[in-house]
């Protein structure tokens, strides 16, 4: 009888991964976009604006729940924004599939402007174009902690990214364990 359960919870998320979770109605999240205004940020020799555009998905359940929700921190890649991550909603009917389907419990993402006027921030400290690691984990994390119903938990927090987002991940799981920082960790 395990073995029927188990294949047929096979059979279900193939069928959802194929179909693109398609069969499944969406809830409504929002998405919305908040101002940090950054005083590390501040400390660079490039002219960096300091302030620092924040896009914030709140799941389904936020509104009415009143509980509080795990974060993902997204890094994007070089030449992307978090404008660019929510303008055509894909990212927000997946994750809303997802949490429809039970495939996935609620959570939040958050997505800041690491862009400069060169490329992007690299996800590094740097003296010349910004402490961007200094700025997501002194400033960024605690802004979103404070405005938000989040879990205040090492384990309750994750960092992703793309490309040079996903280096920046890795970096950042390096650079918090380093400095015994314990505010995020790395997808597993």
């Amino acid at each position: 009888m395990k073995e029927v359960k188990c294949f047929l919870l096979v059979l279900l998320l193939c069928g959802l991964v194929i179909n693109g979770f398609s069969q499944i109605p969406a809830a409504g999240g929002k998405v919305i976009t908040e101002n940090l205004a950054s005083v590390i940020l501040r400390d660079n020799k490039v002219g960096l604006n300091p302030n620092r555009q924040v896009k914030i998905y709140l799941p389904p359940g936020y509104a009415k729940s009143g509980k509080s929700y795990p974060v993902v921190y997204y890094l994007s890649n070089l030449f992307w924004s978090p404008e660019k991550m929510f303008e055509d909603g894909r990212i927000v009917k997946l994750s809303e599939r997802g949490f429809a389907s039970g495939l996935v419990k609620e959570f939040i993402i958050v997505a800041a402007d690491y862009s400069t006027q060169a490329a992007g921030s690299i996800y590094e400290n740097s003296p010349v174009s910004g402490r961007w690691l200094d700025f997501t984990v002194n400033e960024l994390v605690p802004f979103v902690d404070k405005k938000f119903r989040t879990i205040r938990s090492r384990d309750s927090r994750a960092i992703v990214g793309d490309f040079m987002g996903g280096r920046g991940a890795l970096k950042m799981a390096l650079f918090i364990r380093k400095y015994s920082v314990s505010y995020m960790q790395c997808i597993r």
